[in-house]
């Protein structure tokens, strides 16, 4: 009878601890999966957010620079048009003032050698009067060619400062281009690089879930068989007990059953 209390009260343990094993290896595994699941939803939701945040910031960038480029250029064509129209009015206001007094000097010196020649024309002395229609010939000459060499050299001074600034508003232009196009460029490196490390830390975290969760399913095959032959293993040694042979033999492939240990244990 004690044998027999004894068997009982250690099978009964022993089917307890086999049942609150199983339990709370089922809890930790379900726990384990639900926790990997949320932290995987949030790494998702996360990167969601995050991209759409620096798609925006990228969308708001290239808008900002695209309408910086834009002003710059109607500002550039504004200046360089107001540039060549201010010139052009400045070498017309030049040129007609040239050609205004070189029109003035001819009149006077055309009305000083009429007044000379219809003076002289009553002169006895011809000699006297071709000499000086010659020389005032000469004068009337060199300020006329004076004038047109003036407003010539106005002319090329003026055009070498719009051409000038044409190149200097070209230069600019072409550098503030150059700008954005490296700032966009670093923009979208930075954008690849943060996904990539965040595709990274994903990927590891579903692996270690993955080996957290092959362990637990392994560990419970192997409780599970061991319960089973523990079980096979004492229902046959009661059996025998039950037929009277008072000798305790093994009953399955493991020989670990011992006398002394108590009976109807393996």
């Amino acid at each position: 009878h004690q044998a027999l209390l004894r068997g009982a009260v250690l099978s009964g343990a022993v089917l307890s601890w086999a049942v609150l094993s199983q339990a709370l290896l089922r809890g930790a595994v379900l726990s384990g999966a639900v926790l990997s699941w949320a932290v995987l939803r949030g790494a998702v939701l996360s990167w969601t957010v995050l991209s759409r945040a620096l798609l925006s910031w990228t969308v708001l960038s290239w808008a900002v620079l695209r309408g910086a480029v834009l002003s710059w250029a109607v500002l550039s064509q504004a200046l360089l048009r107001g540039a060549v129209l201010s010139g052009a009015v400045l070498s017309w206001a030049v040129l007609s003032q040239a050609l205004l007094r070189g029109a003035v000097l001819s009149g006077a010196v055309l009305s000083w050698a009429v007044l000379s020649q219809a003076l002289l024309r009553g002169a006895v002395l011809s000699g006297a009067v071709l000499s000086w229609a010659v020389l005032s010939q000469a004068l009337l000459r060199g300020a006329v060619l004076s004038g047109a060499v003036l407003s010539w050299a106005v002319g090329a001074v003026l055009s070498g400062a719009v051409l000038s600034w044409a190149v200097l508003s070209q230069a600019l232009l072409r550098g503030a281009v150059l700008s954005g196009a490296v700032l966009s460029w670093a923009v979208l490196s930075w954008a690849v690089l943060s996904q990539a490390l965040l595709s990274g830390a994903v990927l590891s975290g579903a692996m270690l879930s993955g080996a957290v969760l092959s362990w637990a399913v392994l560990s419970q095959a192997v409780l599970s068989w061991d319960n089973v032959c523990s079980s096979k293993g004492c229902q046959e040694s009661e059996l025998l007990e039950s037929r009277g042979e008072a000798t305790l033999r093994p009953t399955h492939r493991d020989t670990s059953c011992r006398e002394g240990m108590g009976r109807g244990l393996c």
